[in-house]
């Protein structure tokens, strides 16, 4: 299956085996854009984006450095 239109979300469904990166799961064709966001969700609340309050800093997981928002949309890094 191909999508329609360039869909940054499709970061969170790309796995690359390690720890830190997405679940593996399944994909369907007629609810493709619900479950990249859910995808998505489910990363940043499962370590993707760790917040330390008590140190005030914030970790991303590599992924999210990977891949910068820029005007073009997403670029690799």
């Amino acid at each position: 299956m191909a999508l329609p239109y360039p869909e940054p979300l499709i970061h969170f469904a790309l796995v690359y085996g390690t720890r830190s990166g997405p679940a593996l799961r399944c994909y369907s064709p007629g609810k493709i854009d619900e479950e990249l966001l859910d995808a998505a969700r489910n990363f940043l609340r499962n370590g993707g984006v760790v917040i330390d309050s008590s140190a005030k800093a914030v970790n991303a997981s590599k992924i999210l450095k990977w891949y910068v928002l820029s005007t073009e949309g997403f670029e690799y890094h």
